[in-house]
């Protein structure tokens, strides 16, 4: 077997075509039309799909059929193929956003639908830095596709198939562990808010307004053009959020009420919903706080930073019920917050503080279990990831 370089366009019935143009309509004219859109995670969900206006006459040239192959040609998934291995039932069209090829008998759809997975595809489609060009037919037809020939110098379809055949035990394997992780994933991500709720609500606890709890120090507020490269960092919500997030600095000296240190307790109050709104641990020394931030600190030595973290923490959903402004930015004001109740272990109707510091400490080994868990998952899908790019790569690296 030896293997060879053609270019698509001569393992092709017909030369690639563009698709319809028209708009989608929830209609039932009795011809659906696939969209880039309707293409997720590789699959169809062909009862979605909507209708459209078509002429008898140009219904023909655009019906797809089995082992089509159609490529998005814009947006963010330019490039990016799916084959059609269904049997359809109904008259479905393409959207003009899609490129259509149809395999003659020279290759497999299976075959050429997994070459067009793998890197010897995308290195023609993707320029130097990673940039698509447009895509369109004309440059889609002179892609060079590997194919194996047999020792006539035929086509040689039993080869295709049993890589193709190779690929799909793989590639079905990878999609089982990738599963796999993606529920461990959402166990693990729930793991220290479950521990956290359990012992917050089920302990018996006292309540306590956060207000007579903790003093609010709002941050300092700053323009565009205060920030500098030279300084103290600008914590903002993006940097306790994302250890990874770049630091705005300020080099000027600014009132002691704005600076914070390892091991204050900081809560943001502003931006989305879900993402924006929560207590935090400062760990990464002097800096100066961001407004839309507090720094909180307790009004006695009767309460443990690392424990209020958590207690805030429970109550972010009452938190951003409460918060005002509009769809996507919010804020809660301080008025609200101080109001907001605690949960806060007592004895003999005192904050009691080696329980605070005990169930601290077991919500910390908690989510560092969930942290490490996550960590650990992250790095077995990059694996999987690693495992489908190296077999596609060694498929089409035939000799010649």
């Amino acid at each position: 077997m030896e293997g060879r370089d053609i270019k698509l366009n001569n393992i092709l019935e017909t030369s690639p075509q563009y698709g319809f143009t028209a708009s989608a309509t929830s209609k039932k004219t009795g011809v659906q039309m696939l969209r880039i859109t309707d293409i997720q995670n590789g699959s169809v969900d062909w009862s979605a799909v909507p209708f459209c206006e078509i002429s008898k006459n140009k219904e023909n040239k655009y019906l797809l059929q089995k082992y089509d192959i159609v490529f998005a040609r814009t947006g963010a998934t330019t490039g990016k193929t799916f084959l059609i291995t269904d049997d359809l039932k109904n008259k479905i069209v393409f959207a003009s956003y899609l490129i259509r090829v149809r395999p003659n008998k020279s290759v497999l759809p299976e075959y050429l639908y997994h070459f067009f997975q793998s890197q010897r595809y995308w290195s023609q489609i993707v320029t130097r830095g990673g940039i698509k060009p447009n895509f369109n037919a004309s440059k889609l037809k002179n892609i060079e596709i590997t194919l194996p020939f047999d020792s006539d110098g035929k086509p040689d379809l039993a080869e295709q198939k049993r890589i193709a055949d190779k690929l799909d035990k793989v590639f079905a394997e990878v999609e089982k562990g990738t599963n796999t992780l993606s529920k461990n994933a959402q166990y693990a991500n729930k793991v220290g808010a479950s521990a956290m709720r359990q012992l917050l609500t089920t302990a018996k606890l006292g309540e306590i307004e956060l207000g007579k709890v903790l003093n609010l120090q709002n941050g300092r507020a700053f323009k565009e053009t205060d920030w500098s490269t030279k300084g103290l960092p600008i914590v903002r919500i993006q940097n306790l959020n994302n250890p990874e997030a770049r630091f705005n600095h300020y080099e000027p000296k600014v009132e002691e009420r704005f600076l914070i240190d390892s091991g204050d307790l900081l809560i943001s109050w502003s931006g989305t919903p879900g993402t924006s709104f929560g207590a935090f641990i400062w760990q990464r020394g002097k800096a100066i706080l961001n407004q839309h931030i507090f720094n909180a600190v307790p009004t006695s030595d009767k309460f443990s930073k690392g424990y209020l973290k958590y207690a805030v923490g429970e109550k972010l959903d009452e938190m951003i019920l409460n918060s005002h402004g509009g769809v996507g930015l919010q804020h809660i004001t301080k008025t609200d917050l101080v109001k907001v109740k605690l949960p806060i272990p007592l004895k003999d109707g005192e904050p009691d503080l080696e329980r605070q510091e005990s169930i601290a400490d077991e919500l910390d080994k908690m989510f560092s279990y969930s942290k490490n868990l996550s960590l650990t998952i992250e790095k077995q899908r990059q694996a999987f990831s690693s495992l489908r790019s190296s077999v596609l790569n060694q498929s089409f690296q035939l000799q010649t």
